[in-house]
């Protein structure tokens, strides 16, 4: 499992916990089944774990409660302080602004402007190909 092979990558700058209780018990280790969560959150899992794996120094010791609310992480990289949540419970605000004002800011920064999607079909399309992906990739590694 990716997950496992994340972890195992992190051994040493951080621990990686399925639960809250930084216990041996729920401990991430190589072989582990794959836990019977939704496939959203195997990928949000991964994401973060992939995340700090890019870290150049993890400042928080302990990832806990791995595949639900947790956070914040706080990690340096390029010289800066970066701080990670997964599944916050942050209200959060929507900024608009007219696409051709932007759209030739972003092209000189070389940045991208691209849509939300909003259907779920669509998400679970986009989503599926990504851990086919993954999925090829890890049995490539022997995982």
């Amino acid at each position: 499992m990716a997950i496992c092979d994340a972890t195992d990558k992190l051994a040493g700058r951080c621990r990686v916990y399925i639960a809250r209780a930084n216990d041996l018990r729920t401990n991430i280790f190589a072989g582990m089944p794959v836990p019977e969560v939704q496939t959203w959150r195997l990928v949000e899992a991964l994401s973060l774990l992939a995340i700090l794996l890019k870290a150049d120094e993890i400042k928080s010791f302990e990832v806990t409660n791995l595949f639900g609310q947790t956070g914040p992480f706080h990690f340096i990289k390029d010289g800066r302080s970066w701080y990670l949540w997964s599944q916050p419970m942050l209200a959060g605000y929507s900024v608009g602004f007219k696409s051709d004002l932007l759209i030739p800011f972003l092209d000189k920064q070389e940045l991208l402007l691209a849509p939300c999607i909003y259907e779920p079909r669509e998400q679970l399309s986009i989503i599926g190909n990504v851990l086919s992906v993954i999925e090829e990739k890890s049995k490539i590694c022997g995982n």
